[in-house]
């Protein structure tokens, strides 16, 4: 018997080591993608009012963000950005 949970063990902890490959090269190919993003953001406005959270009394509230634009590019190594096909 002790053979056959040995056994049990092993192929649990190859399955575990394979899984644990699997995702460091999923951690992998994040950190490469986030290393080689290039992300624009142009005329950023944010308001936001308020006068203690006294809405139920009459007053106002307001909130609000404005981006004029959001781009974001894959980029080489030199940070120049990538034709797109």
């Amino acid at each position: 018997m002790k053979a056959f949970e040995h056994l049990k063990c092993l192929a649990q902890s190859e399955l575990l080591k394979e899984r644990l490959i699997e995702e460091e090269k999923q951690v992998q190919n994040v950190r490469l993608i986030f290393r080689n993003i290039r992300l624009t953001i142009s005329r950023v406005h944010i308001r936001y009012e308020d006068d203690y959270y006294q809405a139920d009394l009459g007053k106002k509230f307001a909130f609000g963000v404005t981006l004029s634009s959001l781009m974001v590019q894959s980029a080489a190594e030199d940070w120049s950005v990538q034709a797109q096909e």
